[in-house]
């Protein structure tokens, strides 16, 4: 039956395999083949046509509700049933009278951007309909794809529709263009999407994950061949081919990128990781890790023990040798797997160790993964080579031994860090020698015993790398900021002037003014700064110097003049040097630790009348407090640019005096205060900072700061290693337990109670935790608010102050406003906006954001609607740009009059990145915590499960040893609980089982004498009926005078003999079975026992005996080896008769054994046994031979179980019986 089931399994397991196999080449095949079409048109069409029915039910819902002169409340009114991707403009005429989002560009409201089908609109391309209702035109507009002019990490080139549609990089209305056309409903066409990539990664993707069930289908065929195959050679040899096999498959992925379309997937990019050519990147270490454990735990579970390793009791020198050996090699293996986690963690793009939990990206948690299959392979490997010397050696010298072979092994490397891993090595080791085990498991508080274990490895192992290379890297930083801070170089403002260089050269209205006759120096830098100067590059004086060939420029320290190209030549010369890449822009040296960037623009060159020259010069201001700026301006160049240095200070040092500073931290103003005699680099701690002072120049010192790891950070890495560690160790233990969809076992009640507390903790901890986040950012929302509140009411007086007496507020005033907001904006730390009361913008602190389509010149309307129409006093609310979410607050800018000029807006985008470190901070607070709690709740839990089960314990103890006709020990229990009220039942039961098992012996005892008398009386009155008519008959011939009497007496002397030769055996035979003689129990072979037994019967006639014991040479029991003589010969002697005369005899003899016990079977071709008599096989009585008492069977069984073994049958009518026998191994 046991066959049958593995040989179904087995098939199907080969055609999952196969058929898995088949899929992952077809999805390679789709992926190499169906590229070309990865921007799916035809779903893009479907969804879009489903919008275009949604937009058109929408403006009918929203026509209902247009109002003569109350526009709005159509858009009010509908504003929660507005479909996503979906906005509405409303025209009046060729005026805009409302809208729902800010679609239109910056100041152009012209309702013929509209008259095109599909046409782009600031950033965004828009699919148009339009609906005229009454006397109004309602324009719906549907997203097609977002485009802008930079990326960043808030903005992403994407189509609007929501559906995995693969990049592409621009969109045509051209109908000609090559690329993916989309129609309408109706089959008009509408645009092209062009220049599309040919890569979907969807199909490598789901070909990736049918290659890994592939590999674990592999691995499971593997376990049922290994399962079937019992002998230990072939065992072993399909093992060592399946390692082969496993290594050649690696060898052709990591040589021949094989299977090649995996490759195109994320997770085997050598971007995130790449070390070495044998893992060149996360996918394959992962698929290694998965083979390595794969085959760890097959030779956990299913490898069988070469008989040299579990036969070394008689040879301690060579035992201990072959132990120091193994020990050996385990070790190398543990560092193996080391070496690859160290490989993890000094050549991953992230973060070698996490002090946050928000730090966790998908790479991390992969990593962790892998980390968790490498470290239990290595469990794995060490607990099967430790089992097996576990049977043969003491735990104090197998410790010995470890400790001895891991002492000398440590000396081969004198690093810290190698001889930490040595120390782990040695306490798994020597936890796995001394815990103990149930069944073939280890129990559950175990498991959480490792996971510390390992969790406190991994956060030493991993501060360690980290430590080492943020040291490493922080050199390289230092170095890299010297230079800068020694030149002043800002890399940030000189990419933006690289970009602005060619448009200011070209400029035709810069040409337009200097070709005047009277230059308008003023009118230019005005020009400069509002077109090109923006922004970032606010922070510097701007002074513009025009010169032409013969132009002089006066000197103001000595009031002297000299002519303008060969002053600014020589110095350029001097002290210039020009910014890489850039053809207009230097950078000048100066001593007063100013940046100073001088431009030199030449117009109409080689033009005598009209040459000249533009000098613009650059001074970064002393003290520039404007507002940062925000993220969502710089594009990932610029961002990549600030990044190295964003989680450090630094600061300058000129003659030992602080010069600049940057960041947290507050340097001193004397260096000595900080550190003393730098040379080149110099670590040190200082105020909970870690420092590196680097010496740049003579009188030059830099120095990089960074916060110390502290212990509550420690903790939180501790916290997140342990989850880790437990989550997916628990995940991949059950996993191996599982057999036929349920675990092997069945969790004891102290882990059940474990299992669930800890589950109950966890859920808590989740609901409590979320709560406690949820709460805490529902707080932080409303302080913020609270905040953002007074700083717009605050910036509200400053502007009442300054135009609260205007009636209204010109187009003239536009620059002043604009002055204004820009002051305010630098004074509160925040961007400012002013719309009049009809929507539009008027002034702007922020002019980038809307030259650039981020933002229109359109008020939100939700904002607008709040305000304008409710009449409400303040408006705070949740916007955004791209993916950038912010908060926006809305008030009314009220004259002295007590009239609305306008709407002051305050969009906090500036400050977002500082608010979302702030909010994160402190979630991250709350979240470190309860992960911290966690770790306490489950070890907590370990202690008192364990306290609570220890009274069930010793109850099952004492239970397990119940027996009959021993002496049964009470529990001694005080309290008076349940388990108080269990150990009373159970002192009671043993009390009655004491006295139940007293009358029952003494009933058997009564039934068996019984039984026996009648069965001598049975065997003696046999022989007797026999010897009594034989001297009947012997009598009669005497009186009768027979002449042959004599022939007769000697016939009947014979038989009378005979009978009475069959008493005594009886008699013989009744003595044997009454008086067991006391056994001599010691080491022997039974290999030996039984070849010698065999050679006797080998002689018999009409029968053939084989022994088939493999290689087994020797098999130590302990016995005693006379009863062992008696055992074999009388098995044997009853196959031997157990056959019909007639039928040519074969008895075979096999021997199976493992690292526990031997099994020896007898097997012969008799008649079998009926059913009747198999129940009465053992008893005294039984016999199936023509002679006898029966009491052969009876006699081994005692022997076997007295010797701790076991004996039972099989048998089959008409084709023979077959008895087996086992006996636990000898061990020390």
């Amino acid at each position: 039956m046991r066959k049958r089931l593995l040989t179904t399994l087995f098939s199907w397991q080969i055609i999952l395999f196969v058929a898995s196999l088949f899929i992952a080449t077809l999805f390679s095949w789709a992926y190499y083949n169906f590229n070309d079409h990865s921007f799916s048109a035809l779903r893009f069409q479907n969804v879009l046509h489903q919008q275009i029915i949604e937009s058109r039910q929408f403006v009918m819902e929203f026509n209902k509700h247009l109002e003569e002169g109350d526009e709005w409340k159509a858009v009010d009114t509908t504003m929660y049933s507005q479909p996503e991707g979906i906005e509405v403009l409303v025209y009046k005429g060729d005026s805009l009278c409302c809208w729902t989002n800010q679609v239109l560009p910056y100041k152009n409201e012209d309702a013929k951007l509209l008259e095109k089908r599909v046409t782009k609109l600031a950033n965004t391309w828009y699919l148009i309909e339009k609906n005229q209702y009454k006397e109004w035109s309602v324009y719906s507009l549907i997203g097609i794809k977002t485009e802008y002019s930079f990326n960043n990490a808030f903005l992403k080139e994407q189509f609007s529709i929501d559906i995995p549609v693969a990049y592409c990089k621009d969109i045509s209305v051209d109908s000609h263009e090559k690329g993916e056309a989309v129609y309408d409903m109706d089959g008009n066409y509408l645009f092209t999407a062009i220049d599309c990539e040919h890569i979907n990664p969807t199909y490598a993707n789901w070909g990736a994950l049918f290659v890994l069930i592939s590999i674990l289908l592999y691995i499971q065929v593997l376990i049922l061949v290994l399962k079937k195959q019992r002998r230990i050679l072939y065992n072993n040899l399909l093992f060592i081919a399946s390692i082969f096999i496993s290594g050649i498959l690696y060898w052709l992925h990591i040589c021949f990128h094989y299977p090649g379309f995996i490759f195109d997937t994320s997770l085997f990019s050598p971007v995130y990781f790449g070390a070495t050519d044998v893992f060149p990147n996360l996918g394959s270490v992962l698929f290694f890790s998965t083979l390595t454990f794969s085959h760890s735990f097959i030779f956990y579970k299913y490898v069988l023990i070469p008989s040299f390793l579990s036969e070394l009791n008689n040879r301690k020198f060579y035992r201990n040798m072959l132990v120091g050996i193994t020990v050996a090699l385990s070790f190398g293996f543990w560092h193996m797997q080391n070496h690859i986690v160290t490989m993890l963690v000094s050549h991953s793009l992230s973060a070698p160790i996490l002090f946050k939990v928000s730090d966790i990206q998908f790479f991390d948690i992969v990593r962790f993964f892998i980390i968790t299959l490498l470290w239990l392979s290595a469990v794995f490997v060490v607990e099967k080579l430790l089992v097996v010397y576990l049977k043969q050696l003491s735990k104090k010298l197998l410790s010995f031994i470890v400790l001895v072979v891991v002492l000398v092994l440590a000396l081969y490397s004198f690093s810290l860090i190698f001889w930490v891993s040595s120390l782990m090595f040695l306490v798994v080791t020597i936890m796995l020698i001394w815990v103990t085990r149930r069944k073939n498991f280890h129990a559950y508080s175990t498991f959480i015993w490792f996971v510390a274990v390992f969790s406190v490895f991994a956060v030493y192992s991993f501060y360690f790398h980290n430590f080492n290379k943020e040291r490493e890297e922080r050199q390289l930083l230092v170095e890299n900021l010297s230079f800068r801070l020694l030149q002043e170089e800002d890399p940030l403002t000189e990419l933006m002037l690289k970009e602005i260089e060619t448009s200011i050269a070209s400029d035709s209205l810069i040409k337009e003014e200097i070709v005047k006759k009277e230059i308008d120096v003023n009118a230019i830098v005005r020009y400069l700064k509002s077109s090109y100067f923006k922004g970032y590059l606010e922070r510097y004086e701007l002074q513009v110097i025009p010169c032409w060939p013969g132009g002089d420029v006066f000197l103001s320290g000595d009031e002297s003049k000299c002519n303008c190209y060969d002053y600014f030549g020589k110095m350029l010369e001097d002290d210039g040097t020009q910014v890489l890449g850039s053809r207009y822009f230097y950078f000048l040296k100066n001593q007063a630790d100013l940046m100073t960037y001088f431009g030199v623009f030449r117009f109409f060159e080689g033009d005598r009348d009209r040459e000249i020259r533009l000098y613009v010069e650059m001074v970064s201001k002393p003290f520039f407090e404007g507002p940062g700026y925000p993220e969502l301006l710089l594009s990932e160049r610029e961002s990549k640019l600030r990044e190295p240095l964003a989680n450090y200070s630094y600061a300058k040092y000129v003659k030992g005096q602080l010069a600049k500073v940057v960041g947290d931290f507050a340097y001193p103003i004397q260096l000595d205060r900080l550190s003393s005699k730098i040379k080149d680099f110099r670590f040190f701690t200082y105020e909970e900072f870690s420092h590196v002072a680097y010496e740049a120049q003579e009188g030059i010192v830099v120095v990089l700061s960074l916060p110390v790891v502290s212990f509550s950070m420690i903790l939180v890495a501790y916290s997140i290693f342990f989850v880790a560690f437990f989550l997916f160790g628990s995940i991949m233990i059950l996993l191996t337990r599982l057999k036929k969809g349920r675990l092997m076992y069945d969790f004891t009640v102290q882990e059940r109670i474990q299992i669930a507390f800890i589950g109950l903790m966890m859920a808590l901890l989740v609901v409590i935790a979320s709560g406690s986040v949820w709460q805490t950012m529902r707080r932080f929302e409303v302080k913020n608010n609270q905040i953002l509140s007074e700083k717009i009411k605050s910036v509200l007086m400053e502007l009442e102050h300054k135009i609260g007496q205007e009636d209204e507020l010109l187009p003239e005033m536009q620059e002043y406003l604009e002055y204004l907001l820009k002051k305010f904006s630098s004074v509160f730390y925040t961007d400012l906006n002013l719309y009049g009361t009809d929507g539009r913008l008027i002034a702007t602190s922020r002019p980038e954001l809307f030259d650039k389509g981020l933002s229109g010149h359109l008020m939100n309307s939700r904002g607008y609607i709040e305000i304008n129409r409710k009449s409400e006093i303040e408006f705070i609310h949740q916007e955004s740009i791209g993916s950038l979410k912010y908060l926006s607050a809305y008030v009314p800018f009220i004259n002295h009059d007590k009239r609305v000029l306008a709407y002051l807006n305050m969009p906090y985008f500036v400050g977002t990145s500082e608010l979302r470190d702030e909010i994160s901070s402190l979630v991250m607070g709350i979240v470190n915590f309860y992960l911290i709690f966690l770790i306490f709740v489950i070890g907590l839990t370990v202690v008192v499960s364990r306290r609570i089960t220890h009274p069930l314990k010793v109850v099952q103890s004492k239970m397990g040893k119940l027996s009959l006709g021993k002496r049964n020990e009470k529990i001694e229990y005080k309290g008076r609980d349940e388990i108080g009220q269990l150990v009373l039942e159970y002192n009671r039961m043993v009390d009655e089982l004491a006295e139940s098992a007293e009358k029952l012996a003494r009933g058997e005892r009564e039934m068996a004498w019984r039984e026996m008398a009648r069965q001598i009386a049975h065997e003696i009155k046999n022989p007797l009926t026999p010897m009594k008519l034989s001297i009947q008959y012997l009598e009669r011939a005497h009186k009768d005078n027979t002449p042959d009497f004599d022939v007769k007496l000697r016939k009947v002397s014979a038989t009378l003999v005979d009978q009475i030769d069959k008493l005594s055996s009886i008699a013989s035979e009744f003595s044997n079975f009454a008086k067991m003689p006391v056994a001599k129990r010691k080491k022997v072979d039974i290999i030996e026992i039984l070849l010698q037994c065999v050679s006797l019967f080998d002689k018999s006639r009409n029968v053939d005996i084989v022994v088939n014991k493999g290689d087994l040479k020797k098999f130590w029991i302990c016995a005693d080896a006379e009863q062992m003589d008696s055992v074999f010969n009388n098995l044997l002697q009853n196959a031997v008769q157990s056959i019909p005369s007639k039928r040519n005899g074969s008895i075979e003899v096999s021997v199976e054994y493992d690292i526990k016990s031997i099994t020896i079977a007898i097997k012969d071709n008799g008649l079998g046994i009926t059913e009747e008599v198999q129940a009465k096989l053992f008893s005294p009585n039984f016999t199936t031979k023509s002679s006898g008492m029966g009491l052969g069977l009876a006699i081994v069984k005692n022997i076997v179980v007295n010797s701790k073994g076991k004996i039972w049958f099989e048998t089959e009518l008409d084709k023979g019986s077959v008895f087996f026998v086992q006996f636990p191994r000898y061990v020390d």
